[in-house]
């Protein structure tokens, strides 16, 4: 899966033309190298992304076929979105 889709897809970045401006502007790394949008992501990849404000970390442990849509994945409780409990379960975070 291309970089910048993982971004969108994962909710690390919240629009893919964001992921792709993150990884133009040197921002984004994958393994410890920096990466282009057109990065080809693989399960057990380690991203870091470098916000602004703070850098997170995390390891890739599912790529799905397609972006989750709003309306996938199980019954979840009231008030939670199961967009954003599938799109975590892309991910692990690591510690620094």
């Amino acid at each position: 899966m291309r970089l910048d889709k993982f971004l969108a897809a994962s909710r690390l970045i919240k629009r893919r033309t964001l992921a792709k401006e993150a990884c133009e502007c040197g921002r984004v790394t994958v393994n410890g190298r920096q990466a282009k949008p057109a990065s080809d992501v693989n399960v057990g990849d380690t991203i870091e992304v470098d916000f602004q404000t703070q850098k997170v970390k995390v390891r890739v442990t599912w790529l799905p076929e397609e972006r989750p849509g709003a309306t996938d994945g199980i019954r979840m409780p009231a008030g939670r979105r199961p967009s954003k409990a599938l799109a975590r379960l892309m991910y692990e975070r690591i510690q620094e």
